[in-house]
């Protein structure tokens, strides 16, 4: 069976707990992949349940918490890729592309993916590292085969100069 290089684990936020004071309560861990088959059937499993029909879902390297305070990530940032709603029928193979393009790790600093719905679909990569969010962001949208997708970069730590690093990586001005 092949093994994947790191163990990943796939989290859930469970918004009925939402209000609770402590946000790291509110990050239910639903499986742990060890091999690509695994990583494969959750995947699969994902699509039955319909993309959409989460309200947050984050892939993470099995020692990293899907929270900026993680000490992994917290002088680190996210690519984000806005998902218009017009786009659904696709959301699903980005996102798929995406776990598997984390799951193969292909720069070092890459912690983990996110989906979540906002006014858009929303996917990011956290990564530990701002300094290598150009390369993952042009390594990313070659993967995805999107050469019109924009990605954001903004820091998870906001004490800093933020202005250093929100930077949009664009091949050209139109989305999706």
């Amino acid at each position: 069976m092949q093994k994947i290089k790191t163990s990943w684990k796939y989290y859930q936020i469970s918004s009925a707990e939402q209000n609770q004071k402590n946000w790291a309560d509110c990050i239910k861990s639903v499986c742990t992949m060890h091999t690509y088959p695994e990583l494969l059937y959750a995947l699969d499993q994902t699509k039955k349940a319909g993309l959409e029909n989460f309200l947050d879902l984050n892939f993470f390297k099995d020692s990293i918490m899907p929270m900026w305070e993680d000490s992994e990530n917290v002088n680190g940032g996210r690519i984000i890729m806005e998902v218009p709603q017009s786009q659904k029928d696709i959301l699903h193979s980005l996102w798929a592309r995406t776990v598997v393009f984390c799951s193969l790790e292909p720069t070092e600093g890459i912690n983990g993916c996110v989906f979540a719905e906002k006014a858009n679909y929303r996917i990011c990569i956290w990564i530990s590292n701002p300094s290598v969010a150009e390369e993952v962001a042009n390594a990313w949208r070659h993967v995805l085969n999107c050469s019109s997708a924009t990605f954001t970069f903004t820091l998870h730590n906001r004490q800093g100069d933020s202005s250093k690093y929100k930077r949009n990586y664009s091949k050209n001005k139109s989305r999706f």
